[in-house]
């Protein structure tokens, strides 16, 4: 039986692939997270030592989404943050290939840095930012490896996505939602990240880059999210508002990450934002 190991099962993209990777054949998907019930499951990247990695064999497959993700928490902590992006992170990758499994990084699009032009998996990195420097940092430490792979993600929307959720919070209560402008990604459906990782799953072989950048056709702000959230629950009002000047020292305010894998290993092209949108917030009209 084949195994898929979740660590980091709690997050969004975690908790979605948890509850909608679907498989023909018989496979044992395990979460694994600081607060699993199952003690065998429980898993804390700052105590990771603690990890009983004897039930990971060379038919398992780890899906490595784990991380302190706030830029602005890795500032303020940066100690803490390296426990668990470097330390704790290259601990459990480290000993899931040592034991023959496969692993698929879930990295940023931050490793780029700030490119209005746009970048792909051949071009050059600049991270800014302690969160983007850990993430590029273990991409190199395992970019040979024939058993790794790194998705690197550009925002993820979903209707669970915190942005996502504050403007349909913000509907609901009839309050006017302040809109960052500008800071503009690609932004990448959630459903394409999971038919990827699906995908690898089943055909390994499916790719033989070592990055994949997970993202949309599109460079979007968050206005253009706030715009395509409203044509489908009108009641939404915003304003644009101008970051606080500290929020650019730690993220880019463009990153414009293409891919030159991504649609093939999808076998098809990455869904616009806008078709998400209305297949993901439809059912809301009658709600709001």
């Amino acid at each position: 039986m084949k195994k898929i190991y979740i660590v980091g099962s709690t997050g969004l993209v975690g908790t979605f692939l948890l509850n909608n990777l679907v498989f023909e054949s018989n496979v044992d998907i395990k979460a694994l997270s600081r607060r699993a019930k199952n003690p065998a499951d429980q898993l804390d990247l700052v105590k990771v030592s603690k990890f009983d990695f004897n039930s990971i064999t060379e038919d398992a497959v780890v899906v490595f989404c784990a991380a302190m993700s706030s830029p602005d928490e890795c500032e303020n902590d940066p100690v803490q943050s390296n426990k668990i992006n470097i330390l704790g992170t290259r601990y459990f990758i480290e000993n899931s290939l040592d034991r023959g499994a496969k692993v698929i990084f879930l990295s940023s699009d931050t490793v780029y840095g700030s490119s209005v032009a746009e970048v792909n998996e051949l071009s050059s990195l600049n991270p800014l930012g302690l969160y983007a420097n850990q993430k590029a940092e273990i991409e190199s430490i395992f970019c040979d490896n024939e058993n790794y792979i790194s998705l690197r993600l550009s925002y993820v929307f979903s209707s669970n996505d915190k942005y996502t959720k504050y403007l349909l919070s913000c509907a609901r209560l009839k309050n006017v939602a302040e809109v960052f402008d500008p800071f503009f990604r690609r932004v990448v459906y959630i459903n394409d990240i999971r038919e990827v990782v699906q995908g690898l799953v089943n055909s390994w072989h499916s790719t033989d880059t070592k990055t994949l950048n997970m993202c949309g056709p599109e460079l979007l702000s968050r206005k253009h999210i706030a715009d395509a959230v409203k044509s489908v629950v009108p009641s939404l009002n915003y304003k644009i508002v101008s970051p606080p000047a500290a929020f650019f020292q730690k993220r880019p305010e463009y990153i414009n990450m293409g891919s030159v894998y991504i649609n093939a290993v999808l076998g098809k092209n990455t869904l616009a934002i806008a078709d998400a949108i209305k297949h993901e917030l439809d059912w809301l009209n009658k709600r709001f």
